[in-house]
């Protein structure tokens, strides 16, 4: 079962959703964002957005053409991106949130 989160940024409420780790992994590996060739980030952004975000639904649907279109704010962007990679990273057992819990 996807595990739900609801984060806000800049004034919008966004609920996230988890994806399975190997599909995370897969699309990690497929656009280089395992250091072990070129990176494209820019269709890393729009898979996790569209993979991760449930609503609002103009932004799970249109994904990076939403904030073309609406946000001027790449300081926005760029930190509802790290809210879901965040919101990834939260695996229940693993060593990051054991790491974190024993802080």
């Amino acid at each position: 079962m996807a595990r739900r989160k609801q984060v806000t940024v800049n004034g919008i409420e966004y609920d996230l959703q988890s994806i399975p780790v190997s599909e995370y992994m897969k699309y990690n590996e497929k656009y280089g964002m395992t250091g072990n060739k070129t990176q494209n980030r820019m269709a890393y952004f729009e898979y996790i957005m569209r993979a991760c975000i449930v609503s609002p639904k103009e932004v799970a649907t249109n994904g990076m053409k939403y904030f073309d279109d609406n946000e001027d704010d790449i300081n926005g962007f760029y930190a509802l991106i790290g809210e879901i990679e965040s919101f990834l990273g939260e695996r229940k057992g693993s060593a990051r949130s054991l790491q974190t819990s024993e802080a």
